[in-house]
């Protein structure tokens, strides 16, 4: 889809919790066109950001703002406002 889009002239901008997001995959997104990876994080300290996600992923989410950065991808982040941020 990314590779289509982009091809058209689309701005693609994936928005993701990025817990999972490999390097790999990171790198596939950047040969396909992708414009912008936005990030989701919940809050600025590791334990409020895991009571308002409900499990433990503030490790991940860097892990996966590093792969980012090393695919060359531009990288933005979404706070999530929420009352205990």
């Amino acid at each position: 889809i990314v590779e289509y889009a982009s091809k058209r002239g689309f701005y693609i901008n994936l928005i993701t919790s990025g817990a999972t997001l490999s390097r790999e995959r990171c790198d596939r997104l950047a040969r396909s066109g992708i414009d912008n990876v936005q990030l989701s994080i919940q809050a600025d300290d590791e334990e409020t950001a895991e009571k308002i996600c409900g499990r433990r992923t503030v490790k991940s989410k860097l892990a996966s703002a590093a792969n980012i950065v090393a695919a060359g991808l531009p990288l933005s982040w979404n706070i999530v406002l929420h009352k205990l941020n």
